[in-house]
């Protein structure tokens, strides 16, 4: 909601509730959370047991009416200063890698050192669009334009890859691009390459939709489905119909589907690759089979609201969008792939 609530000009309010094993609510949550130029806060009230309605109404307007901010605010387009600054604080070797533009869209800023930034900016909105017709959310005026670090050459990505996350080039070069945090960064090529809508799809799902939970598993599969076309998805909808899949309740538990993964395994093929595509042909599943299209949305929320790789959170979580245990999900599945 829009407000003189802190450094941005907006805050969030949530409620939830406690249930029993029945589903009973047994207890409620409050929140409004705001940013400060420098901290974030949090204001919370727990309820026990829950509120009637017109008592919740009382506690909602008393956390969003109730706090005031005086003071300046950011500018959600970044100022000259604070493009500069990011850049010579993020990349490896700033003096060899001099920022040369500065590119603002509707809703990125792109920070290169690049000639082909232009023709990227317009790439990258192609990609929010895209996104955003298949997880929607609403604008909220005030959010900070998400920034895009694009360099030259691959070479420059590999390295702020390394420095960026204290691993090694050579553990960078397993990737095309990578989001994390606020940015997404990668190196120009083919402004048509699907690695952008990939990425993108994660930026925005943690600065926009605000569900960055449920795991690696669920993360990249809401990508890999934005980069990938049907066939793509077609043998892993095979090894699924013959039962040779990950299982779901292990497939939940795996915290990096690039990184778990050695490069090939003993017959040769891609181990990473065949849980990506996995993980893509889940959310097809949910998003155009009769089981799952009708509850898609609310799947998205669940499980992207979900503590990670946590699996009794995750099986509440599934029963909650779509009325089945995590067994009875993988069922379907197998049903969805056997008439794929």
């Amino acid at each position: 909601m829009q407000g003189e609530f802190g450094w941005a000009s907006y805050a969030v309010f949530a409620r939830g509730g406690r249930t029993d094993a029945k589903g009973k609510v047994l207890s409620q949550v409050f929140c409004l959370g705001g940013l400060l130029e420098n901290a974030g806060y949090v204001i919370q009230l727990d309820a026990k047991p829950a509120l009637p309605e017109a008592e919740s109404a009382i506690v909602r307007g008393f956390l969003t009416r109730g706090v005031t901010y005086e003071g300046e605010q950011r500018d959600p387009k970044w100022t000259e200063v604070e493009a500069s600054e990011r850049w010579n604080d993020s990349v490896p070797d700033p003096k060899k890698m001099e920022l040369e533009d500065t590119l603002r869209t509707a809703h990125y800023i792109i920070l290169t050192n690049s000639s082909g930034g232009k023709s990227f900016a317009k790439k990258m909105e192609e990609c929010y669009a895209a996104v955003k017709k298949v997880y929607p959310f609403e604008e909220v005026p005030g959010q900070r334009l998400m920034p895009v670090f694009l360099f030259q050459t691959a070479d420059e990505y590999y390295r702020f890859f390394a420095k960026s996350f204290g691993m090694t080039v050579e553990d960078g070069e397993r990737t095309g691009g990578v989001a994390s945090g606020d940015f997404y960064s990668t190196w120009y090529e083919a402004p048509g390459d699907p690695v952008h809508v990939h990425e993108a799809t994660h930026q925005i799902f943690r600065n926009r939709l605000g569900l960055g939970g449920g795991g690696s598993w669920f993360q990249e599969g809401v990508a890999e489905y934005m980069s990938t076309k049907d066939n793509e998805r077609g043998s892993a909808a095979r090894a699924v119909k013959k039962g040779r899949h990950v299982a779901l309740a292990q497939f939940v538990k795996v915290r990096s589907l690039i990184f778990s993964s050695p490069k090939e395994n003993k017959s040769g093929e891609d181990d990473a690759a065949n849980q990506y595509e996995q993980a893509a042909l889940i959310v097809e599943f949910m998003r155009e089979s009769k089981f799952g299209k009708d509850k898609f949305q609310a799947w998205v929320h669940a499980i992207g609201s979900a503590p990670r790789n946590d699996l009794p959170a995750i099986e509440a979580a599934t029963k909650r969008s779509c009325g089945t245990d995590l067994a009875g999900f993988e069922r379907e599945l197998i049903e969805y792939c056997k008439k794929r």
